[in-house]
């Protein structure tokens, strides 16, 4: 499973990249948030950033 951002949601508050910027980082082309490609993510910090996240536009999807 990976984390997925849906934008049309997203209020771009940047808390996710305030809490985890080894997974969550600005596309400089977009100007969006998006999920970093890894190999695997970490459930618990991931979790966070869905409690923490105040549109609630993160979530997991299966791979």
């Amino acid at each position: 499973m990976r984390p997925v951002i849906d934008h049309l949601r997203c209020t771009d508050c940047e808390s996710c990249l305030s809490l985890f910027p080894h997974i969550f980082h600005r596309n400089e082309d977009t100007g969006l948030i998006e999920v970093m490609d890894l190999p695997e993510y970490a459930l618990e910090e991931v979790g966070q950033a869905i409690s923490m996240c105040p549109a609630d536009c993160i979530e997991w999807q299966k791979t």
